[in-house]
């Protein structure tokens, strides 16, 4: 080794030292500041669990503490070893604003200088205060821990490091894998096809039956039509000849009434009345009295 890089490589050291060492300073400042503020939601009072003479409240504040200021740190360096994941970077962000928030309110606790209630100061341009946010932060819990587990996956997977042989064997497989998934995707499609064109041979078969059958039907209508047409001819037929003979059947009475004998009655100058039965109606008789007169003196 060269002294020129000996020489870099004694002030990365060097760089590096005094990295840690504020990383520490800073570590210790925040530590507290992030515990007191998860303390003030913690009950306090006699006979309260403790560990070592300390509070067990004491104890758990600050391995919250720990885990996020400690974490803000390692994850900032150890992303500064390789090519920065915007995602981790967003993570490292939002813990960093809790600790600061944190910080914040400690300090305006402990401002030697404006004395008020931390608890009634305004955010977001007046929508909300710190005495409703606080609590929704430091109730959180849950969310962090989703948060950190999906982080470790994903600095994991990102972590891991392949020989050559591993990495073709893993391009490999993933190109199969591609060849699969599109050989799925063309018989998904054809199947798709095959019911599409089955759906529209079934719907053509239905609009012919249905056509067919409508055909039919207007054929039996017409059908039915024509026939009632020549009933009601024959009946106008039937009627006409009936009429007829009906007519024929009245002249004949009437005029066997008038060849009937004159009868003579001496001295008797009022006329026969002789009733005929005389057809007013086709098919009815009506007895109306129908009168002969054949009056001659004797």
């Amino acid at each position: 080794m060269s002294k020129t890089q000996e020489q870099v490589t004694r002030v990365n050291k060097i760089t590096r030292f005094i990295f840690w060492i504020a990383f520490l300073a800073f570590l210790s400042t925040s530590i507290p500041h992030v515990a007191w503020l998860y303390h003030i939601y913690e009950p306090v009072g006699k006979g309260d669990t403790t560990i070592f003479g300390i509070s067990i409240w004491w104890v758990l504040c600050y391995a919250i503490a720990i885990g996020i200021d400690v974490l803000i740190a390692w994850l900032s360096f150890v992303q500064t070893m390789k090519k920065g994941d915007i995602v981790t970077w967003i993570f490292i962000a939002l813990l960093s604003i809790l600790s600061w928030y944190a910080n914040y309110l400690y300090d305006m606790n402990n401002n030697p200088i404006v004395q008020q209630s931390i608890w009634k100061i305004t955010l977001l341009w007046g929508s909300t205060t710190t005495g409703f946010i606080t609590p929704i932060i430091v109730s959180a819990i849950p969310m962090f821990v989703i948060a950190y587990t999906f982080m470790l996956s994903r600095i994991q997977a990102n972590s891991s490091v392949l020989s050559p042989e591993e990495l073709k064997a893993q391009n490999d497989m993933e190109e199969r894998l591609l060849a699969e998934k599109k050989r799925q995707a063309t018989l998904k499609r054809d199947a798709r096809n095959f019911a599409l064109k089955g759906t529209v041979a079934g719907i053509v078969d239905m609009v012919t039956f249905t056509t067919q059958a409508i055909q039919t039907g207007l054929q039996d209508v017409q059908g039915n039509h024509a026939t009632i047409d020549a009933v009601q001819e024959d009946a106008v037929q039937e009627d006409a000849v009936q009429e007829s003979t009906t007519k024929q059947d009245t002249q004949n009475v009437i005029q066997t009434a008038l060849d009937l004998p004159v009868l003579s009655v001496a001295h008797n100058t009022e006329p026969i009345v002789t009733t005929l039965p005389v057809l007013s109606e086709p098919g009815k008789m009506n007895g109306h009295a129908l009168p002969v007169y054949r009056s001659r003196p004797v």
